[in-house]
């Protein structure tokens, strides 16, 4: 890994302020990638939106209201029932109002111009999501936003199990995929380059500070593994200890991982009651075709850990 000297905390200090291509790029120039390869990188680039926790105090009418939040108790439609899983209920985690987000993100992820999506977790139980038997332990609910009340606590949910509330701000991003995604795969990058990536984006990371909470984009992974991979191979009944790829249902499943996206990552934030595995995150994920027609039934939530 590179040290961390005077100029290359100003270019990690760029991409946090201006996350442009070439922020991006003079950063992973610095780390030692081929210029070539950096032009592939930032070419992919993905909108994002991160999802900033506002401060005590700030936004108090949020609480009120049907806007971006974590934690507390749901805005739903009618006829909602509060999910359930193994006979407990899940952990309302946050909603994120559509028309908050920045137009680049909805555009991305074809979303529509507004809406309210609600996510629940088994926060309890804490699911990794790898095999089929964790469906159900997360769920994803899309309200029109006529017509929503404020969702009672089922008596079975402990307080402690809740998310303390408090707001969100959306703010417009840039993003580049990780070392340790499937991007890396399709790509057919070499061990040298990705052991040079993984250093240069290192320090980034590194310098990140507080809960990163991200809607869509390519997102900073803390391990290796390739949770789209484990969406893929969930859907269809499949893990990857039990993987035959010389069947055809494990070809269609690796072929479908390129479809799969991010959608909402939940960083741990013990301070409001979030704490995901050991100190890790939430991934929900979809595939890009569900999201379009908003069957967010289909989502696939995955727990990964530092």
């Amino acid at each position: 890994m590179w040290p961390l000297g005077r100029r290359r905390a100003a270019l990690i200090a760029a991409v946090e302020r201006s996350p442009t291509p070439q922020a991006w790029a003079a950063l992973l120039r610095a780390g030692g990638l081929a210029p070539r390869f950096v032009e592939r990188l930032v070419a992919d680039m993905r909108p994002a939106a991160r999802a900033v926790p506002r401060s005590p105090g700030a936004g108090k009418g949020a609480a009120r209201s049907v806007t971006s939040r974590l934690g507390g108790l749901p805005d739903v439609g009618p006829g909602f029932q509060w999910p359930t899983w193994e006979g407990e209920p899940l952990t309302f985690v946050g909603q994120l109002r559509l028309r908050e987000l920045p137009a680049s993100v909805r555009a991305d992820l074809s979303l529509p111009a507004d809406g309210l999506l609600s996510f629940f977790y088994a926060a309890e139980e804490q699911p990794w999501g790898n095999e089929d038997a964790d469906a159900g332990g997360a769920r994803v609910f899309f309200w029109p936003v006529e017509g929503l009340a404020r969702a009672r606590r089922p008596a079975e949910l402990s307080r402690h199990a809740m998310v303390k509330p408090h707001g969100l701000r959306l703010v417009e991003t840039r993003t580049i995929p990780d070392p340790w995604s499937w991007w890396a795969v399709v790509h057919d990058v070499g061990r040298r380059t990705l052991a040079t990536w993984m250093d240069a984006v290192a320090p980034w990371k590194g310098a990140r500070r507080g809960p990163r909470h991200q809607v869509g984009g390519h997102v900073p992974r803390g391990q290796p593994g390739f949770m789209e991979l484990d969406c893929a191979l969930t859907a269809v009944g499949l893990d990857r200890e039990h993987l035959d790829l010389r069947t055809r249902r494990a070809r269609a499943a690796i072929d479908d991982v390129v479809h799969w996206t991010l959608l909402l990552h939940v960083d741990s934030d013990p301070r409001r009651g979030m704490v995901w595995g050991d100190a890790g995150g939430l991934y929900f994920w979809m595939r890009r075709a569900d999201l379009a027609s908003l069957a967010v039934g289909r989502a696939w939530c995955v727990l990964e850990t530092t």
